[in-house]
């Protein structure tokens, strides 16, 4: 059979504000009065209500308070424990025998887990849960679907505690559609995990649900050897329904040997354990045992007892109705998972367009600015040769107006001098009081002085074309008119220093 997650939380679970110990029910009847008694925090009664719907005595108790965590979590807007709620509400109505309502919680719980990682814990109970209910349903396909998605999640952890269980209850799934060696390779995986962490419990309903195995196999002294030791070590723990479950398997398998009076016995006592806790498929098993026990017997008043408590209880747990409604739970929240990753790809699509087109902006920003730096550079690069040239300009010019000002230093020492003669010979011929001489020597000067205005002339004009404000007209000169001219300005110096 399955373990539930009752079972396993009675092993692990503490409620740290209050310090309770999972297995006394005496503290159980604490928490209630501390809730009735006490102002409590918001917290500590979110913490009060979750604990009380896993550890209450009966599933109806369970309901209570998982409906008060519920209201309580909505109220305040907790989304961690609406989703404990949901799973919480979903596996008391498992255990009362309503499948449909509890698959329609744990499909809620599982929509508010899935595809966020902090709550992942969470939804590896969720899925078990909802195997649960599909196997007890008689759906193993959908129960192993659940199963194989919690033991894919767990394998990713380093739950070994969990991802155990989950093997021996994947492993009852596969046993239930006869596919006994998948059954028993998964108890083979999850046995030494279980002896590596001591968990009794889990050890026990491996040996009750191997014995199931042997049973099928037809070796009932295995089988029933194995359940007695699975219901020994389960005793001690006070777990009422793996003990009820495999006292009913046991009635099967010595039912089977022709240990009638012995049947009874395990039979009987697998119902009243289930009856005192309100598990409704275990008593519809041990009825229907002990139909066919009183009838084999020829008892048929005490075997339409037990038909007509079967067929109660069977229909109360399954139908044709629940079966499709169940599986309708199924689609929906697929569909809605599915629905969940359009929206993603849509909301992505989305991210992507806008990634696209910002990036598209981003490429013409920068490509204008790369214009404008090539533009710049570029423009850069011409006042640079602009520069260059005016720099070349410069230099010439600045070689010119030397050129010009030793031009004008050498041409004007001549004309200069032979004036500066003329005037020393006129201070000599006005000392001698020679007239004659005087006058040829004031005719000269005023040659040479018209020469030095006619060489200034022409430097005036010279420069005036360099800087281009002068006409520039070449004409053809006669070489003998300037020699003869050049000549005559050097004569009378020639003449005062007897140089022919």
């Amino acid at each position: 059979m399955r373990i539930t997650l009752r079972s396993c939380f009675a092993a692990c679970y503490i409620l740290i504000v209050f310090a309770i110990d999972a297995q006394n029910l005496a503290k159980v009847d604490s928490v209630r009065k501390l809730i009735e008694t006490r102002n409590l925090s918001t917290n500590e009664r979110l913490e009060a209500y979750y604990y009380l719907s896993v550890y209450s005595s009966s599933p109806e108790e369970e309901l209570r308070f998982g409906n008060l965590l519920l209201d309580l979590a909505k109220k305040v807007n907790n989304q961690e424990y609406v989703i404990k709620a949901n799973l919480r509400i979903g596996v008391a109505y498992r255990l009362l025998g309503n499948l449909g309502r509890s698959l329609e919680y744990l499909f809620v719980s599982a929509n508010g887990a899935v595809d966020i990682e902090r709550f992942t814990p969470l939804l590896v109970d969720i899925y078990q849960e909802i195997s649960t209910c599909y196997t007890q349903n008689g759906d193993s396909e959908n129960a192993l679907l659940y199963g194989s998605k919690t033991i894919d999640i767990l394998r990713t952890t380093n739950n070994k505690q969990r991802l155990a269980l989950t093997l021996l209850n994947v492993g009852y799934d596969y046993y239930l559609i006869g596919k006994y060696d998948s059954a028993m390779a998964c108890y083979g995986e999850s046995e030494p995990i279980l002896k590596e962490i001591g968990m009794t419990i889990g050890l026990a309903y491996i040996k009750g649900n191997r014995a199931l195995v042997y049973w099928k196999r037809g070796n009932h002294e295995q089988a029933e050897n194995d359940l007695k030791l699975a219901v020994e070590m389960l005793e001690p723990l006070g777990d009422q329904y793996g003990m009820a479950d495999y006292c009913i398997r046991l009635g099967n398998v010595v039912f089977e040997e022709g240990k009638v009076d012995e049947a009874v016995t395990h039979a009987t006592k697998g119902l009243i354990m289930a009856s005192e806790e309100g598990l409704k498929e275990q008593v519809r098993d041990a009825s229907h045992l002990l139909f066919l026990i009183f009838q084999s017997a020829g008892e048929y008043k005490k075997a339409i007892k037990y038909q007509t408590q079967f067929y109660a209880y069977k229909d109360s747990i399954q139908n044709l109705e629940t079966t499709h409604r169940l599986a309708n739970l199924r689609t929906a929240f697929e569909v809605g998972q599915k629905q969940a990753e359009v929206d993603l790809l849509i909301e992505q699509k989305r991210s992507n367009q806008i990634i696209m087109i910002t990036g598209g902006i981003a490429f013409f920003i920068v490509m204008c600015l790369f214009l404008i730096i090539y533009r710049f550079s570029k423009t850069r690069i011409e006042l640079n040769k602009q520069l260059g040239e005016q720099k070349e300009a410069l230099i010439e010019l600045n070689s010119t107006k030397d050129k010009f000002f030793s031009i004008i230093s050498h041409d004007l020492r001549g004309p200069v001098n032979n004036i500066s003669g003329l005037v020393s010979l006129t201070r000599y011929y006005l000392d001698d009081e020679n007239i004659e001489d005087l006058r040829d020597m004031l005719n000269k000067m005023e040659r040479s002085t018209e020469r030095l205005v006619k060489l200034l002339d022409n430097l005036l004009h010279w420069a005036l074309l360099q800087r281009g404000h002068f006409p520039y007209d070449p004409e053809s000169l006669g070489i003998k008119d300037i020699l003869v001219e050049v000549t005559d300005m050097f004569d009378d110096m020639a003449t005062s220093k007897d140089i022919r």
